[in-house]
């Protein structure tokens, strides 16, 4: 099944990627065989989306990861549906992984590329703004919080949260910081793994004084609110927040369940099972 068509919107759509890694030894694909496998599932996810944007989440933390799964992609796909990465060369300190924007050049130019390089963030969330030809503007972001797994010892341990729920707080506050300095009152739509779940502090932090707007709780029917199943439980930790000028103009969210609610062993040759988070997308007309 495709995801339905935008009708002449912006569609920006979000996925984390489950460890998308060129090299071999550590995390991701532990053989060439099963990262060939591994991408051609992610390409035909990716390719059905149909996105004029990708805000993607847990690449290797390496230019050349970004640069396979781009060209992996463009080999799929018309000339006129290609995709160009904002920031693929930039530097992201020692992290393991890195966030990613990927664009349609025929689509958009970008004006403006920024990391929030705060050290509260293990993964620097990264910020386009884009501008299409009829002079549309809008500040795309992609964002990765800390996991709610790997506990320390004492400190930032699960308080019923999850692991790391302090942190992703003060994540959250960084984030907010960050792009009221960067967008002010601009138009922004940001992006991705929050692993956080509705109603937790961190949403409640960018929601304050109105700057974001949670846009699947306002779209999205509650049975259908989740992008992530963990011992048997479904959840939302994957979410599109929206500045309020900008939440007007959004027509259509869709969590597309390809992911969650297929077992590891469901993997094959098309979307199915390409990670295991489902793919979050926003359809939206950004004023001029």
């Amino acid at each position: 099944a495709r995801a339905p068509g935008r009708r002449g919107a912006w569609r920006v759509a979000s996925l984390n990627l489950e460890n998308y890694f060129i090299t071999r030894g550590g995390r991701g694909a532990p053989t060439a065989a099963s990262f060939r496998a591994q991408q051609r599932r992610l390409v035909a996810a990716l390719t059905a989306l149909d996105a004029d944007v990708l805000a993607l989440q847990e690449i290797e933390n390496r230019p050349a990861a970004v640069r396979r799964l781009v060209a992996a992609l463009n080999r799929s796909l018309p000339g006129a549906r290609h995709y160009r990465s904002a920031a693929a060369g930039r530097d992201r300190g020692g992290a393991v992984l890195r966030n990613a924007l990927l664009y349609r050049p025929s689509r958009f130019s970008v004006e403006r590329v920024v990391l929030d390089q705060d050290r509260t963030h293990n993964r620097a969330p990264v910020a386009a703004r884009l501008r299409d030809a009829r002079g549309r503007r809008a500040w795309v972001v992609s964002v990765h919080f800390k996991s709610r797994g790997g506990c320390p010892a004492e400190g930032d341990v699960d308080r019923g949260a999850g692991c790391w729920a302090r942190r992703r707080t003060r994540q959250a506050r960084a984030l907010s910081v960050w792009l009221h300095g960067l967008a002010g009152g601009d138009r922004a739509l940001v992006l991705g793994d929050f692993n956080t779940y509705p109603g937790e502090p961190p949403l409640r932090v960018l929601a304050g004084g109105r700057r974001l707007q949670a846009l699947a709780v306002r779209h999205i029917p509650p049975g259908q609110r989740y992008s992530y199943v963990y011992r048997g439980r479904a959840g939302l930790l994957d979410h599109a927040l929206a500045t309020p000028g900008l939440a007007e103009s959004v027509r259509g969210v869709r969590l597309w369940h390809i992911n969650a609610d297929e077992p590891p062993v469901a993997a094959g040759r098309g979307p199915w099972r390409s990670s295991d988070h489902d793919p979050l997308l926003v359809d939206l007309f950004p004023p001029r």
